[in-house]
């Protein structure tokens, strides 16, 4: 939990050659891994402490049950790294109590494919504060020295000298000697989600840089409505290769701030284990007991919701199912492929996330758009405009 500034007082500052240590291994160790394959287990649990119907406006977010307040769902996926910034992810097996797959509280990819050691984190809307650029806007205290004097542990307290959405609070578990990041905890505001994220790095050898564990919280906060969902999940890796100083593809991150144009997430329904039975012998440890009570409770739910929909007669016509489609189109994100000519994911017509004010401008709605287009030779054109409206100054702009 964040301290308060009083529980720093009594922390002397790190001395400037353990800092200037930090830094400039960072930037090394932020192009070490040149490609990695693993398997992640991932384990979420969603709570309801407040929600209008506003939350089904939101989108990406999970479809909630009317009276049900507590959620689970995992998940057991292949990733695929290469440097210096592609990941696919294609995922296996997902045992859920969610009604509906669609949709989720949040993407947790910046989250999870973070490099520690890079200068900016999350699509660049933070500061890293491992980043000798970025170090003049956090204070570095020292919290304790741990361990034998042949291996030791510094536990190093971040903390930001301003308030900022830019900026995390946390600490740092950084070795002696080799200045590798062995544990890192970070507070923070990431697109109105707030997050704790604690990631645990690997035993010394191929994953000392590449994290084996991760926590991770998210609160959200929106109009009347409070979600909070508490994460965890483990790396399990069958391959890493490490950087040995040859030719590798510049990295693209400067030119696009939106780093999920070089994540891929494959997801085939008709592949993927659902059953929750099949899904147990995937998980590395077994659920505790308030845990398998959610899937007993929902697999009680859906047995009566059956039962119910065989007893009533089905008055669906065509029209209903229109409906129902462009239902869907308003409220979530769509794909329309043009023959020929490629495709275009169209954000969702509601967003009142896409709904901002200023002082200055008033109030403004915008859409956004992604253009893909793959051409014969393997070459891919990627486009993504911006249109809004400006509704105080009736103004139109992309």
């Amino acid at each position: 939990k964040e301290k308060d500034a009083d529980a720093y007082a009594g922390m002397p500052a790190v001395s400037d050659s353990i800092l200037s240590s930090i830094f400039q291994f960072s930037s090394l160790y932020s192009k070490v891994i040149d490609e990695y394959k693993a398997e992640m287990y991932m384990k979420g649990r969603l709570k309801v402490h407040k929600s209008n119907r506003l939350i089904r406006y939101i989108p990406s977010m999970f479809r909630l049950e009317k009276g049900v307040n507590e959620y689970m769902i995992e998940s057991v996926s292949e990733m695929h790294y290469t440097a210096p910034d592609i990941y696919n992810r294609k995922v296996k097996a997902v045992s859920t109590t969610f009604p509906r797959l669609k949709g989720q509280l949040t993407d947790l990819t910046d989250f999870l494919n973070m490099n520690m050691y890079s200068s900016s984190m999350m699509s660049d809307k933070l500061l890293s504060p491992l980043d000798k650029e970025s170090s003049r806007y956090y204070n570095y205290l020292l919290d304790s020295i741990i361990g034998p004097s042949d291996n030791l542990v510094y536990k190093i307290q971040i903390v930001p000298k301003y308030k900022g959405t830019q900026l995390v609070n946390g600490y740092i578990l950084v070795s002696d000697q080799i200045w590798s990041i062995r544990e890192i905890y970070m507070e923070g505001q990431f697109d109105m989600i707030q997050f704790k994220l604690r990631r645990v790095m690997g035993e010394v050898g191929e994953e000392e840089f590449l994290p084996v564990h991760f926590d991770l919280n998210l609160t959200f906060k929106f109009m009347g409505n409070h979600l909070e969902m508490n994460n965890c999940g483990q790396m399990k890796y069958t391959h890493v290769s490490l950087y040995n100083g040859g030719n590798r593809r510049k990295s693209q991150k400067k030119h696009f701030h939106d780093l999920t144009e070089f994540y891929t997430l494959s997801f085939d329904s008709t592949q993927v284990v659902t059953d929750n039975e099949k899904f147990t012998p995937l998980r590395p440890y077994p659920l505790l007991a308030d845990e398998d009570s959610l899937y007993r409770n929902f697999k009680l739910r859906q047995d009566t919701l059956l039962l119910n929909k065989q007893q009533e007669p089905d008055f669906k016509t065509k029209s209903s199912v229109f409906w129902g489609q462009v239902g869907d189109m308003l409220i979530g994100s769509y794909n329309v492929n043009l023959a020929g000519m490629g495709s275009v994911k169209c954000s969702p017509l509601i967003n009142p996330v896409m709904l901002s004010y200023s002082h200055s401008r008033g109030v403004s709605y915008k859409q956004r758009f992604k253009y893909n287009k793959l051409f014969n030779d393997g070459r891919l054109l990627k486009i993504t405009p911006q249109i809004g409206f400006n509704f105080t100054r009736k103004e139109l702009y992309v």
